[in-house]
């Protein structure tokens, strides 16, 4: 029965006493006893792993990182997705282990643990959103975005935290690629000497985006155009607004780039420039249009040369005629002599 007490106690809870013969009523109830005390017990702790089975599995399913640390730092739980993220492999290997001295980078050691420690001191409620970078057991590098909260026992003493992550490393590259791209094309598009835009497909043709040079055309900065102050429709001399709808209006009904020619009002110098429009619409899958893209060229000097040139060649054929008709007077005049 001795055997069997000490057994219990070391956690083997299949232990029963072998007693099989009455010797003393007192003794038997004892090893009774002790038989349904070390039954209770192993029921009791099934109940408590099937829970925690349970619990497990439920940790597991979530695809998030999920770990528990006690007041030193130790790893006491950590799901599938965390064991993956930081490459212990799927049997729980982290469990045990100081998340400061094995999972942080050494740079971002202080700066974490502190955190922990003001949590651990009851000095901060939980951490809603904190980043910080994590080392794998490979040494790779991830950027964990955590929710911290502590864990209490039944007195309400702080004995833990208790942290779900995501790792957003895969997520910050693509943002932070997304915006380099995004900023080289702005760059581009600033240094083309063409106005570009997007624009709605009717007038005044509500502006979604152009580029500064819309200023050097109309005296006007690009972003009264973009917040609406401004209506580029309004800038078009009226006597080309109806050539430039119908450019507009054909091309989005062919589906076809268009090209046009009018002028525009520059309202800081009070005068007119000649553009030159080439543009296309963007459709949704079921067809209908959307957006017009293109670019607006100022072409204000190649008009000017134009009408300069049409009126020296006009200049030129007086002349001639001129000349024509001097020598058709001189020849009248010889036949008269």
């Amino acid at each position: 029965m001795l055997a069997t007490v000490h057994r219990v106690a070391e956690g083997d809870l299949s232990a029963r006493t072998a007693t099989t013969r009455v010797q003393d009523d007192e003794i038997s109830r004892l090893a009774s006893e002790v038989d349904r005390m070390a039954e209770a017990l192993s029921q009791r702790d099934r109940a408590l792993t099937e829970t925690r089975d349970r619990a497990q599995l439920y940790l597991d399913v979530v695809g998030v990182m999920v770990v528990v640390l006690n007041e030193k730092g130790n790893i006491m739980l950590a799901n599938r997705k965390a064991c993956e993220v930081l490459g212990c492999g799927p049997e729980g290997q982290c469990v045990g282990g100081n998340w400061f001295e094995n999972w942080l980078p050494l740079e971002n050691r202080e700066q974490v643990r502190s955190v922990f420690d003001r949590i651990m001191a009851g000095e901060t409620g939980p951490v809603e959103y904190y980043e910080n970078h994590i080392l794998t057991t490979r040494g790779k590098r991830r950027l964990i975005a955590w929710h911290n909260t502590p864990l209490r026992d039944k007195s309400g003493r702080i004995i833990g935290t208790l942290s779900a992550g995501q790792d957003i490393t895969d997520l910050r590259q693509m943002g932070d690629a997304l915006r380099d791209s995004r900023n080289r094309y702005q760059a581009l598009v600033e240094n083309i000497p063409s106005a570009v835009f997007r624009c709605g497909i009717d007038f005044p043709w509500r502006v979604e985006h152009i580029s500064a040079a819309i200023e050097s055309l109309t005296g006007v900065v690009a972003e009264r155009f973009i917040d609406g102050s401004a209506r580029y429709g309004e800038f078009i001399h009226q006597d080309d607004l109806s050539s430039v709808e119908q450019a507009i209006s054909e091309g989005v009904a062919r589906r076809r780039p268009y090209v046009v020619e009018y002028r525009l009002h520059h309202r800081g110098e009070k005068a007119w420039r000649w553009v030159f429009e080439r543009g296309q619409a963007t459709y949704t899958e079921s067809g209908t249009p959307l957006w017009l893209d293109g670019v607006i060229d100022d072409i204000t000097e190649k008009k000017l040369a134009e009408e300069e040139r049409e009126r020296l060649q006009a200049q030129l054929q007086q002349a001639q005629k001129m000349e024509a008709l001097g020598q058709l007077t001189g020849g009248i005049a010889h036949d008269f002599n």
